[in-house]
């Protein structure tokens, strides 16, 4: 989290992903989600509050949404806010075919970007709608990393060293 008291850890083989408070050192959630082992996280930018999305990734081709609430330091659920036994993603976006391998998540502009094993990046609404698929101007390159620039466009870093530069609206 952005105050270093929680740490989200993924990679289990039960599919699961894992909360771990700092002040403590216990695991305080484990959440299920998925259907095959989780690869990734990211967070959105925070709230005054210090609430934020939280999205994961996962070898099921799959994204799920969480909703973090700083107040309680959990993540919760989106139909029952005072729930934080076994909450549920407030969204999951699907469309991909293979493993998730990076993601981007905007509050603020309420959009998630994904990457995938030798695929396409996509775009989809908080609330899981597609809005449109990036192309990969090498197919065989496998996105890696994604990051916002000052200018509102996206770099998306591939491997085999390549970068490159998209808008929101997915023009290269």
């Amino acid at each position: 989290t952005a105050d270093n008291r929680y740490i989200i850890s993924t990679g289990y083989w039960d599919k699961i992903f894992r909360v771990q408070n700092t002040d403590i050192a216990k695991i305080t959630q484990v959440l299920y989600g998925h259907f095959d082992i989780v690869t990734c996280v990211c967070r959105s930018e925070v709230t005054i509050a210090g609430n934020f999305f939280l999205a994961t990734g996962s070898r099921g081709c799959t994204v799920c949404i969480w909703i973090w609430n700083g107040t309680k330091g959990a993540i919760v659920d989106r139909e029952y806010p005072n729930q934080e036994i076994n909450p549920s993603p407030a969204a999951i976006l699907t469309g991909h075919d293979r493993e998730i391998t990076c993601l981007w998540i905007s509050a603020e502009l309420g959009i998630v970007l994904s990457g995938s094993e030798q695929r396409l990046l996509r775009q989809h609404t908080l609330n899981g709608d597609i809005l449109r698929s990036f192309e990969n101007p090498s197919k065989i390159s496998t996105p890696r990393l994604l990051s916002p620039s000052n200018d509102g466009d996206i770099i998306v870093f591939y491997d085999r060293s390549k970068l490159c530069l998209y808008t929101l609206n997915g023009k290269l």
